[in-house]
């Protein structure tokens, strides 16, 4: 008998350790979500590892049941979960549930149908008649009730029926999450295409949409574009030419974007801008950890810069990932990142509902998103080869986590582009002083950025000692300097506003150095 080491969402200082029966060991490794007994309760956790033997002195219980057909989490996370827990003590369990969404449905748990060319066909082996014999005697089962009635071979004979068309497949719908009917072509051969849609000119208009779209698209998306009803759909599936199915609506996240802007003309790039878009696409393509501190003051095209390095990733095959310091700052850099990227952008934070965050999260693990902007808990998206891991403002200590399981954002961006091989780039205007000690250091690279982007001009900066005015420093009294006088006077007749910024009183009465 073997055993699994699985993180429970409770705050024990380490994983349990269960017993994995004989019937269980071809599914469960690690990634998967499993059910287990812990006193009077049963709770779901997440396998980490699997051992040979028990530790010593420990009599396992056993795991009850396998709740995921495939990984939730990649070997990756799974290590940086680890880390997390035994670097700033948290317990494992709360870091695990941390890298989850909330109330996750089973992953790979699809529900699997005869379609009716599979109805007419003879198998080709002796697992796909049990897997076929099976779905005509129950209609509608999903891949756990075919393992358990045909053998373990079950999802590997599922995927080869339905790469020939002799069975269709869906997701468990989970509560609350909206289908719609989609439709693909269902050959790629264009004379058999072209004999079904016949002289009707919208189901040769059809044939030609989907074939340039090269993927599936909704009933309703093919209508508005081609301009015909659901009627001619419905034809050209009868005849063989479409396949139907339903799959879950995305949801639009517009309202987590700031409204869009025009399109302005593609930015050239100063000299020191171009450097370090040069830098950091060389180290992207070296494809190892190589971790930068991105300097420059506001207005100075920071932004620009990590976003090229961005596209780089992408034309490398490899994903990126943006961290903000608080939800509030993703509406903006969302926008621009989205006029960029487009589809291959995903959003993660907890300000999404619960439909979103699932919808945005699977997205991201299927790879169908390769870019993903969030606050600090983004750092713990599913990407899959990550290349690029870009921490704006990281001096802000929003990127501390102040509840259990307690971390910096910050830091463990970089522990998982290092073992990712990834390149880091932290990004400031006022540098935190650990980065400015990492620099000098020699454990991060500067990329300085001396100029200003567009037109703007720096503010202007005038220092009064009000000692040398003779204004009263009277307790409680607020006077003005003559130089802050004429300023306002000259503002106020120009029909300009003003706005004037008081530090708190009473802590210090005086300046120190």
């Amino acid at each position: 008998m073997r055993y699994a080491e699985v993180a429970v969402p409770v705050p024990l200082p380490g994983p349990l350790t269960y017993a994995v029966t004989p019937e269980q060991e071809p599914f469960v490794r690690p990634g998967l979500r499993v059910k287990v007994p812990l006193g009077r309760r049963k709770l779901t956790g997440l396998v980490l590892r699997i051992l040979d033997q028990a530790p010593e002195g420990v009599e396992a219980k056993a795991i009850e049941e396998i709740v995921d057909l495939e990984p939730v989490l990649p070997a990756d996370l799974l290590e940086l979960a680890r880390f997390t827990a035994e670097y700033y003590f948290a317990p494992v369990g709360e870091v695990v549930r941390t890298l989850l969404p909330a109330n996750l449905p089973p992953w790979g748990n699809r529900k699997v149908w005869l379609t009716d060319g599979g109805a007419l066909a003879l198998p080709r082996n002796p697992e796909e008649t049990a897997v076929l014999e099976a779905l005509r005697e129950h209609g509608k089962l999903s891949i756990t009730d075919l393992r358990e009635r045909v053998g373990t071979h079950a999802a590997r004979t599922v995927a080869d029926l339905e790469a020939v068309g002799r069975v269709a497949s869906e997701e468990r719908k989970s509560r609350g999450a909206r289908y719609v009917s989609a439709v693909e072509l269902a050959t790629a051969d264009r004379a058999v295409l072209d004999a079904a849609s016949g002289r009707s000119a919208p189901g040769r208009a059809v044939i030609e949409y989907l074939a340039a779209v090269a993927r599936p698209a909704t009933v309703a998306e093919v209508t508005a574009m081609v301009g015909c009803g659901a009627s001619v759909l419905q034809r050209l599936a009868e005849r063989g030419a479409l396949r139907k199915f339903t799959q879950v609506e995305r949801l639009t996240l517009d309202r987590h974007f700031l409204s869009a802007e025009a399109q302005s003309v593609e930015l050239v790039l100063r000299d020191d801008q171009a450097a370090a878009v040069s830098a950091l696409t060389a180290a992207i393509q070296k494809a190892e950890y190589a971790p930068f501190l991105l300097l420059g003051s506001t207005g100075a095209g920071k932004t620009e810069v990590y976003l090229r390095a961005a596209q780089a990733a992408l034309a490398a095959g490899r994903s990126a990932i943006f961290l903000v310091p608080e939800i509030a700052l993703v509406p903006a850099l969302a926008r621009a990142v989205e006029q960029r990227f487009g589809r291959d952008l995903a959003i993660l934070h907890s300000g999404l509902g619960p439909q979103e965050r699932h919808q945005e999260w699977e997205r991201v693990r299927r790879g169908e998103a390769r870019v993903v902007l969030g606050p600090r808990s983004a750092l713990f998206a599913p990407v899959t080869d990550l290349g690029l891991l870009v921490v704006d403002e990281e001096q802000d200590p929003a990127y501390k986590q102040d509840h259990a399981p307690r971390y910096n954002g910050r830091d463990l961006a970089l522990v998982r582009a290092k073992s990712a091989g990834a390149t880091a780039v932290l990004v400031s205007a006022t540098p935190s002083l650990e980065s400015r000690a990492n620099v000098d250091a020699g454990k991060l690279s500067a990329l300085v950025l001396t100029g200003r982007a567009g037109q703007g001009l720096p503010p202007e900066g005038q220092i009064v000692d009000l000692r040398a005015e003779g204004v009263s420093r009277k307790l409680g009294e607020i006077r003005f300097s003559d130089p802050l006088r004429l300023e306002i006077t000259a503002t106020l007749e120009r029909g300009e506003q003003i706005i004037l910024l008081r530090n708190r009183r009473g802590y210090a009465p005086t300046l120190l150095c």
